[in-house]
């Protein structure tokens, strides 16, 4: 499944423009990356944004099948899709991250995902950030039929 970044909610924006800047961004730079993210998310509301994300991106960030894309790519990957969903689930849910576990390998870590999961999803709430990107999914799949039904007659 594609989905285009630009189409996603901007609260799932948010999260994987800011997980991509935390993974690829330079520490020793000015601004460095922290001090990019908490200027981004001082605009929506939260304070010290990157100290919610950095505990969470650093139990990630060595594991096999957390592939997080460089800045300039466009369209998501699954880990990306992921990653949102987990925000999702958790604004609402507090014991539906069992899936992310297994698929990103977090048995060791569990207690400490599930507590910065919850606590980035509590403050994209209060936020109020849509990170809802099943509507996106709905849109790209009906640009795909569109293109399947399209088709040059000679």
């Amino acid at each position: 499944m594609i989905i285009d970044y630009f189409k996603i909610p901007f609260g799932g924006q948010l999260l994987v423009w800011s997980s991509r800047i935390a993974f690829y961004g330079s520490c020793r730079s000015t601004p460095n990356k922290y001090d990019i993210i908490n200027t981004a998310y001082s605009k929506v509301g939260i304070k010290n944004g990157s100290l919610l994300l950095k505990p969470f991106i650093r139990i990630l960030k060595n594991k096999k099948n957390f592939k997080v894309q460089p800045l300039c790519k466009r369209y998501l990957n699954e880990t990306e899709i992921k990653l949102i969903n987990c925000i999702e689930y958790n604004k609402f849910y507090s014991n539906k991250n069992d899936y992310f576990i297994r698929e990103w390998k977090l048995d060791n870590e569990k207690e400490k995902f599930e507590f910065y999961a919850k606590k980035i999803a509590n403050n994209f709430k209060i936020a109020n950030l849509d990170t809802n990107i099943q509507k996106s999914k709905k849109h790209s799949e009906k640009i795909e039929i569109k293109k399947e039904n399209i088709r040059t007659l000679h």
